[in-house]
């Protein structure tokens, strides 16, 4: 058996063990991190009363808001299918370029910071209600979509090192080969359809207690 450290009740993680784990998943640690480092300055942003942004991100929500409310929860599916599985492809195109890493890597940032944006104008407008929206409706379908560009954001940067390498050596092709790279990334875009269905759903059960 497997001997396990504990201390009291609790088992206690040692320093090697939490190392490796940092070591074996940096780069989804990583998205993750710039993730909400993006929501962090988008959040930031907003509740400091820059006019012109709150102003325009206002614009932006009700604009959504107005479009949503006309339109049919298949329709809703398939705008959120959009809205998430475009940072997908993104990903999957930056991938297949040899410089491609640090654009991969600006990707989860960009969609943290909008998100924060969001956040916070809906905090400042609408207090524990925007919370409230934000909770219910906005983030269980971003959480998921998170979840496919870890996994997207890992492989573009693992495909777009490889073709590095192939530059600087000879070589005719990858490790993991074009074809391995796009099912793999065909995998991820349905994660993007499970997370569109999570947002389609939340709205339609909780909206109704949002009148924005």
């Amino acid at each position: 058996m497997n001997e396990i450290k504990r201390g009291g009740m609790f088992p206690v993680i040692s320093l090697k063990g939490l190392t490796g784990f940092v070591r074996s998943n940096k780069v989804p640690l990583a998205v993750t991190l710039l993730f909400v480092t993006g929501i962090i300055l988008g959040t930031v942003t907003v509740t400091k009363r820059n006019e012109y942004i709150l102003i325009k991100t206002a614009e932006i929500f009700k604009d959504y808001i107005t479009v949503q409310t006309g339109q049919s929860l298949f329709a809703l599916f398939m705008n959120s299918v959009f809205k998430f599985s475009i940072y997908i492809i993104v990903i999957y195109l930056l991938g297949l370029c040899a410089i491609g890493s640090p654009f991969i890597c600006a990707v989860p940032l960009i969609r943290g910071l909008g998100a924060g944006l969001i956040s916070g104008y809906l905090y400042s407008a609408y207090s524990l209600k925007g919370i409230g929206y934000c909770v219910l409706i906005m983030y269980p379908g971003l959480l998921v979509s998170l979840f496919a560009m870890m996994i997207g954001c890992s492989n573009g940067i693992a495909m777009s090192y490889d073709l590095l390498r192939c530059m600087g050596a000879e070589r005719t092709g990858t490790d993991m080969g074009l074809k391995k790279y796009t099912s793999g990334f065909l995998v991820i875009l349905a994660m993007t359809v499970a997370a569109a269905l999570t947002d389609t759903i939340c709205y339609a059960l909780f909206m109704r207690f949002f009148k924005m």
